[in-house]
């Protein structure tokens, strides 16, 4: 697993460096959907970020293949994430669009995942039936495409028997795959089957036949040699070693050993030891962390059986020191996995912020606005009403002069409303035409213009007392005046 993803990793590098010289156009969503799919093995959160993105790009083109890939890809990493309701709506969207444009060959892999899903679930019957569906497609298309998938197909429903613990069944469809690939010469093929067939027979533990077994991995191990398929020969010695273990530590006679029984003990563990470290060797030139895990755990045992502690010691010392590696190799990828859906999520709560600010910001221009141009009137209605005022008391203080002795009387109050006329009233204007002349009219949004206006509504409402207290005055002097008049007239 571990070097399929430092794989991945790589491919994906080339891919992202791919995407940046494309326009957003067909071949751009093209690329994302396969750096979605690559990323699943990697990083499913991420892939789940392009598989939408690939998805919103098809809609936006009416990309239709586009936009069934882009649901694949979201399916398979969804299914990676073990979120299986997510991965089958996403996989039966795509069967829909691809069912539509009769693309044959993407219709019967997207059947085949849909089975994987099932058959994660334990839900073997659909698991089957969908897999038998994807069978009857690749049967159609008569290409290689077509062939290798009717293998791989057939591979698939096996390992769903094999999962049910129906294991004649199980070997029944690996013998058809690997028949199926000899007929259309895919020897990589034929060597996958042949290693499934063996460890088969290793697993069916009601009749362990590891000789049978033994002669399957070996028919693999010549062909993986030449493919110099590395990542084969590595599983492949590492099983081998394992079942020459097995027959030499089966004191109860539980399994089928045929001409391997007459090797004796000794012979059988240095034959393990020899394919182990075969598998060692090849594992650590391709970095196959797992074949080199699962090959020292195995010399530890075969070194103790042999009595070489020693080696026995060093080879555990190195299994649980890879294993411990692996294991922190991919709680680094899992922390990686929080980190890109912590990220997702702080993204989607800048969208939602975003969002709300937008909303905010058309609310406060309406505010704003609404508070300059009720401002600018109540500071008319004040400045007439104070103009008049002051007209009317010079009116009444010139046609008035015979009421000296009364004005006399008066002058304290009148000279309080001089004074709150001459610097109270004008400290308070003066501030709110300043703040005024700082109000940015440009760009309501600005910041600064929310604390201006509470500064305004401040000031307003200090003029607001100041004024108040003129007008009592005012209206002291004027009721006085009545009095006076409705003297004079007795």
């Amino acid at each position: 697993m571990l070097r399929a993803q430092l794989q991945g990793r790589a491919l994906l590098d080339s891919l992202l460096k791919e995407e940046i010289k494309y326009a957003d156009d067909t071949q751009k969503v093209k690329l994302i959907d396969t750096i979605s799919i690559v990323y699943h093995s990697i990083s499913p959160d991420s892939g789940i970020i392009y598989g939408n993105i690939g998805l919103r790009m098809s809609e936006k083109l009416q990309f239709e293949l586009g936009k069934a890939k882009a649901h694949n890809a979201l399916g398979l990493n969804y299914e990676a994430k073990t979120q299986n309701p997510a991965a089958l709506d996403n996989y039966y969207k795509a069967l829909s669009i691809f069912e539509v444009l009769k693309d044959k060959a993407r219709i019967a892999a997207t059947l085949g995942n849909i089975g994987n899903v099932y058959a994660s679930q334990k839900k073997y019957a659909q698991a089957i039936e969908n897999d038998s569906l994807a069978l009857v497609m690749y049967e159609k298309i008569k290409d290689i495409q077509g062939f290798r998938g009717q293998v791989r197909n057939l591979g698939n429903m096996a390992y769903v028997y094999q999962s049910m613990g129906n294991f004649s069944k199980a070997k029944e469809y690996f013998i058809m795959a690997r028949e199926n690939a000899r007929k259309y010469n895919l020897n990589d093929e034929v060597a996958k089957n042949l290693g499934n067939l063996a460890a088969l027979n290793y697993l069916n533990k009601n009749e362990l036949n590891l000789a049978d077994a033994i002669n399957y991995c070996r028919q693999a191990i010549e062909i993986y040699e030449s493919l110099d398929d590395k990542m084969g020969l590595a599983s492949n010695y590492g099983n081998m070693g394992e079942f020459y273990l097995a027959i030499a530590t089966d004191s109860e006679n539980n399994i089928k050993k045929g001409a391997f029984a007459a090797m004796g003990n000794a012979a059988l563990i240095n034959t393990a030891i020899e394919y182990l470290n075969k598998g060692i060797k090849v594992s650590r030139q391709i970095s196959f962390s797992e074949g080199l895990i699962g090959c020292h755990e195995q010399l530890w045992k075969a070194y103790t059986l042999k009595k070489d502690y020693k080696n026995g010691l060093e080879n555990c010392r190195v299994f649980f020191s890879l294993r411990d590696s692996v294991y922190s190799s991919a709680n680094a990828i899992n922390f990686a996995n929080l980190e890109t859906r912590r990220a997702k999520k702080e993204k989607e709560d800048q969208v939602i912020k975003n969002n709300l600010i937008e909303s905010n910001n058309k609310k406060d221009k309406l505010i704003y606005t609404s508070g300059i141009i009720l401002l600018l009137i109540v500071i008319g209605i004040v400045a007439k009403y104070f103009v008049s005022e002051l007209k009317s008391n010079k009116v009444m203080a010139t046609e008035r002069k015979k009421h000296i002795d009364r004005i006399k009387a008066q002058k304290t109050v009148l000279k309080d409303i001089a004074y709150i006329q001459s610097h109270e009233v004008r400290g308070p204007v003066s501030t709110i035409l300043g703040l005024v002349q700082l109000f940015n009219f440009e760009d309501l949004t600005d910041p600064a213009n929310g604390e201006l206006m509470e500064g305004v509504a401040t000031v307003a409402g200090r003029l607001d007392k100041i004024v108040t207290e003129v007008v009592n005055k005012e209206n002291k002097i004027s009721k006085e005046d009545i009095e006076s008049d409705q003297a004079d007239n007795i």
